[in-house]
């Protein structure tokens, strides 16, 4: 079977020439990520080898802005001083972390290995002048909270890793985008959890007006329904997996939670042959103009944690990267839990600290523009809610995303070099996740009501992209009571 364009993306070999640069490399750089194309920068320089010379205590990279897709540090920011006075003050190690920022392309990667405290192998070589600690790239460098902004860092970096070899910190770091900062449209890379949900009551749902002719409102909305953009290759990335396991509930009754955008959830379900969708949302604009257009049969508003349907109203409940939006979401999981009678579906942001392997460093807080926390979703969490409640089985599935602005404009082609380098990029990242080196950002999980029949279960693992069954042997003194209560 021929694939299609996004699909070769993802499983081939990486084509295009990848770059690497290592700084203070020695007479050999190193090259961790297996670049095509290897560089260094020491003191001395050696051509051959294709080092250059600088000192970058004192001096910039010297390569062009966005040249690299690797930049690497063995064993040397502990070398690079903090400040220099002579012969004006100089905040050394800020300004190079600036170099840094500048020559690694959008999304690269920045790899830091350095002996750091409190290990004595931070302290005892004399020429060790910059101590570095957990917190130092986490707090001061990162995209959360850019302390170093204070001192003139002009960057942000997204902490991918960060673990202890022996005396030496390890910490890997992503190139992303600075939110409001001053860099170029194509250049700016948002790897926050942002979704169409925020964008749209941006343009939309806060407007006064309340006026659907704005162009750029027009331009969104239309944009859902293009199958040739970026941001539609990102949705099908996202159901393909649940269409593919899930197709002998195609006769099912369905509800999805949180489709207000003209219920385009309940439409892509129907052109993928699932016959009986009720889409909901708690504001029903543009679910009564998809009525009028004939774009649904019929919809239903309703807030996610107080539904108004009866008890296992639906076969299945659908909640598509809306659960992390709701105030009080346990509720609505709960509510969604009530009116369905097999399952419920959820594909929602993944907890980057609950679950192996877990993100380093402490959990920062996020939350949209529009002033809702961002509550994301864990597979121990999951286990538990079913555990509680006595439910015999949870089908789990992680992936990555990355979502920048404009992705949903951006065309699916293969001559699309932002598109070929998205595609890329997330072909690198769930490497890593398969590999346990990062964290997927996006989880998608199955809750069953009813325990699932060997063929659900085969349906799921058959298709053999990372999908996980876990069942569950029931509540054993549930099962006494109900045996006891049985008996003449």
């Amino acid at each position: 079977m021929q694939r299609t364009f996004a699909e070769h993306c993802l499983i081939r070999d990486l084509t295009m020439t990848k770059k690497s640069l290592d700084l203070g490399c020695g007479p050999q750089p190193k090259n961790p990520f297996s670049a095509d194309e290897l560089h260094g920068i020491d003191v001395r320089a050696d051509l051959e080898r294709n080092i250059r010379r600088a000192d970058l205590a004192i001096e910039p990279i010297p390569y062009p802005n966005h040249f690299f897709d690797h930049v690497t540090a063995h064993d040397f920011l502990e070398h690079v001083p903090r400040v220099l006075y002579a012969p004006a003050r100089r905040n050394a190690f800020v300004e190079l972390m600036n170099e840094v920022y500048r020559v690694l392309k959008p999304g690269g990667t920045f790899l830091s290995l350095t002996p750091a405290y409190p290990h004595g192998a931070a302290f005892r070589d004399p020429t060790h002048v910059n101590i570095i600690t957990e917190e130092t790239f986490p707090l001061y460098f990162d995209d959360v909270n850019r302390w170093a902004a204070c001192y003139g860092f002009q960057g942000a970096f997204k902490i991918l890793q960060q673990e202890w070899r022996g005396p030496h910190l390890l910490t890997v770091m992503e190139k992303v985008a600075i939110v409001g900062g001053s860099e170029t449209r194509n250049d700016r890379v948002e790897t926050r959890e942002v979704s169409i949900v925020e964008l749209n009551y941006q343009l939309y749902d806060n407007d006064p007006g309340r006026d659907l002719s704005r162009p750029e409102i027009v331009r969104l909305h239309e944009s859902w329904f293009r199958e040739d953009t970026a941001g539609f290759w990102r949705y099908a990335r996202m159901m393909e997996p649940i269409f593919q396991c899930m197709l002998y509930a195609r006769e099912d009754t369905w509800l999805t939670i949180g489709d207000g955008h003209y219920g385009i959830d309940s439409i892509k379900m129907k052109m993928r042959g699932y016959k009986h969708v009720v889409p909901t949302d708690i504001t029903g604009v543009l679910l009564k103009i998809a009525k009028e257009r004939g774009l649904i049969d019929d919809y239903r508003l309703e807030n996610a944690e107080k539904l108004s349907f009866d008890d296992e109203s639906f076969d299945y409940v659908l909640c598509k990267e809306s659960y992390h939006h709701f105030p009080r979401p346990m509720l609505a999981l709960y509510e969604m839990l009530r009116v369905a009678r097999k399952a419920v579906v959820l594909i929602e942001p993944q907890d980057q600290h609950a679950d192996h392997p877990l993100t380093a460093g402490r959990p920062i807080a996020g939350y949209e523009s529009i002033g809702n926390y961002i509550y994301t979703l864990s597979r121990r969490e999951l286990e538990k809610v079913a555990l509680g409640l006595d439910l015999p089985a949870l089908a789990t599935k992680n992936i990555y995303d990355i979502y920048f602005d404009g992705v949903e404009y951006l065309k699916a082609s293969e001559d699309e070099p932002q598109f070929v380098d998205l595609a890329n990029r997330i072909a690198a990242a769930e490497e890593a996740c398969r590999n346990l080196q990062q964290k997927a950002n996006v989880l998608m999980a199955v809750i069953f009501k009813e325990r699932p029949s060997m063929e659900v279960v085969q349906s799921f693992l058959a298709v053999g992209n990372g999908w996980e069954i876990t069942s569950f042997p029931g509540n054993p003194y549930i099962r006494r009571q109900n045996t006891e209560s049985s008996e003449p």
